[in-house]
């Protein structure tokens, strides 16, 4: 039986690593300081030297170890944090305030955050949202896409 292509086509995209490898090369290739400040850069979306609960949550949560662990409890426990080591939870965390935070971490468990932060392809990662546009606007550009009106996306059509 043949390999769906769906599937064919995300074994590609993933260049000629596995995530282990990656992983692997990672740990070669970055000192525990190269990788801590790559994924305080990656965390940071707004580039101010902080990372704020909104920043930090999004990965916090998706890590395994915190599956049963809710929003009002990482914000509770990031405020105590931020309070612990003298920075307003407002402001978030900076860079050596990070740092400590995740100073428990082994070097291999930087590296998976690494890599899942920054990737593991160098290749274009490819976007089919065919789907979830009306007809018109399929084979248009994202940014053409992101520049029409809301009633390009399924859903949200104007209905006669």
């Amino acid at each position: 039986m043949a390999e769906p292509a769906l599937k064919k086509q995300k074994t590609d995209t993933l260049g000629s690593q596995t995530f282990d490898e990656a992983r692997q090369t990672v740990l070669k290739e970055n000192s525990r300081e190269d990788m801590l400040d790559g994924i305080f850069e990656a965390w940071d979306y707004d580039g101010n030297g902080s990372l704020t609960l909104e920043e930090i949550l999004p990965f916090y949560m998706k890590s395994s170890k915190t599956n049963d662990v809710l929003e009002p409890q990482v914000r509770s426990g990031f405020e105590k944090f931020c309070s612990s080591l003298g920075q307003n939870p407002a402001e978030g965390l900076n860079k050596a305030a990070f740092k400590k935070w995740l100073s428990s971490l082994t070097n291999e468990q930087l590296a998976t955050h690494f890599v899942r932060v920054k990737g593991w392809t160098s290749e274009a990662y490819k976007m089919n949202v065919n789907l979830a546009i009306v007809k018109d606007y399929r084979g248009k550009t994202i940014k053409e896409i992101l520049d029409s009106p809301s009633d390009a996306l399924r859903g949200l059509e104007l209905t006669a």
